[in-house]
């Protein structure tokens, strides 16, 4: 909701276009560095994987054999490969209803993009250059 303005902003004071996506870049670091460190993990085969691990520690003559399955998954180049490249293009070619959700929404952001851009072309000529205060009209 900042982003319009701020850019604004960026751009009356008279700086590269450049220093809009520096300031993206920063704020986006500042998050990731207050983030990452505070959210606790959620995802459940990690959290199992740590609990078996916390369990062999504890006591490793009763649970030796306790293993998660995400710690039994082939960890290979060819196990890596298989889960991350072919697995969605298996997924699209045995879902339909993933197959048809793809293309209605490959079509819809097609029609978008090709929107904005004569949009955004008839839109230069018709108006002037848009400025810091102009973006304030958008947020009511």
């Amino acid at each position: 909701m900042l982003g319009p303005i701020v850019s604004c902003f960026i751009l009356d004071s008279g700086a590269s276009w450049r220093w809009i996506f520096w300031v993206m870049t920063i704020f986006a670091g500042t998050c990731t560095l207050i983030v990452v460190p505070t959210i606790p993990e959620t995802y459940a085969p990690v959290i199992l994987m740590e609990k078996a691990r916390r369990l062999r520690t504890s006591d490793p003559v009763k649970n030796k054999d306790l293993y998660a399955r995400l710690e039994k998954e082939d960890r290979s180049l060819k196990g890596v490969i298989s889960r991350t490249i072919f697995r969605p293009f298996k997924m699209l070619a045995l879902e339909p209803i993933l197959l048809l959700t793809t293309l209605y929404t490959s079509i819809v952001y097609g029609l978008i993009y090709v929107c904005g851009y004569y949009l955004n072309s008839n839109f230069r000529c018709t108006h002037p250059p848009f400025s810091a205060t102009d973006a304030a009209h958008y947020f009511h």
